[in-house]
């Protein structure tokens, strides 16, 4: 459960970013509340991740542009270490 006073700044933040923002209660809940939360967990999620990565239970793809510079990086779970990570997970 969210708390009242962490809901309100989430609101009023995105009424910030976005003045001219109005939406229904189902609205504000599923697209203001649910990007900013979104938004908020992307660094913690490139934190895992990147442990991940680094541990071996990832593979990470670099698909590059025209530049050569890195436009996506994509992640899967690396096959060879999936008995491993059952075991991990206790399964």
């Amino acid at each position: 459960m969210i708390e009242e006073h962490d809901l309100s700044r989430v609101i009023l933040k995105y009424l910030v970013e976005n003045p001219e923002g109005k939406d229904t209660i189902e609205g504000i809940a599923r697209f203001w509340i649910t990007s900013i939360k979104v938004e908020s967990l992307v660094h913690d999620i490139q934190n895992a991740v990147a442990s991940l990565v680094e541990r071996g239970y990832l593979k990470e793809r670099v698909l590059r542009g025209s530049s050569g510079q890195a436009s996506q990086r994509y992640y899967q779970v690396d096959g060879s270490r999936m008995q491993e990570i059952t075991e991990l997970l206790g399964k």
